[in-house]
């Protein structure tokens, strides 16, 4: 994250910069592959939302992914948003949205339902995700932004349009 702050001397052009490092979805080399999809009406969704096929169903639309001791009773993850997405009535209804199907990706990073509660859940929720989806989650062996605060982002303050 970089903070930009004015400089203190009036009438000097620019920005002085203090980095803190970046936190980045991808923790390795397997190439991002993105699929299009219909996202299903009334949701609000953030950008890396870890998603899943309404009913498992593949010609379904996309919802949260959910976990569910019960595999029959769970969303299977496909992928994750590459962007926010408003399905409400008031910003149209469904619409189609990019889902990265493939990659290697910081949990922390990533937003889950609150089923996915624990890390080693996170850690295998894509196991035996169906094909093309190819993501391995893979926390980053080193924090550069130990210094800075790390909220592990949750659905539990989204809400349905």
């Amino acid at each position: 994250m970089v903070e930009n702050t004015p400089r203190e001397t009036p009438g000097i052009a620019g920005f002085a910069s203090k980095s803190f490092g970046t936190r980045e979805r991808r923790t390795g080399d397997i190439l991002e592959k993105t699929f299009t999809y219909t996202v299903k009406a009334g949701q609000l969704l953030p950008i890396d939302l870890i998603v899943g096929f309404e009913d498992n169903d593949p010609t379904g639309e996309i919802v949260p992914a959910t976990y569910n001791a019960d595999p029959d009773l769970a969303v299977k993850p496909i992928g994750a948003l590459t962007a926010s997405v408003d399905t409400s009535a008031a910003a149209g209804g469904a619409c189609t949205i990019d889902v990265a199907r493939t990659g290697s990706w910081n949990p922390n990073y990533m937003v889950w339902h609150d089923s996915f509660d624990t890390e080693a859940k996170r850690k295998l929720a894509f196991e035996g995700s169906p094909s093309p989806t190819q993501v391995m989650i893979q926390a980053v062996p080193y924090d550069n932004t130990a210094d800075v605060p790390v909220e592990l982002k949750s659905t539990a303050d989204l809400t349905k349009a």
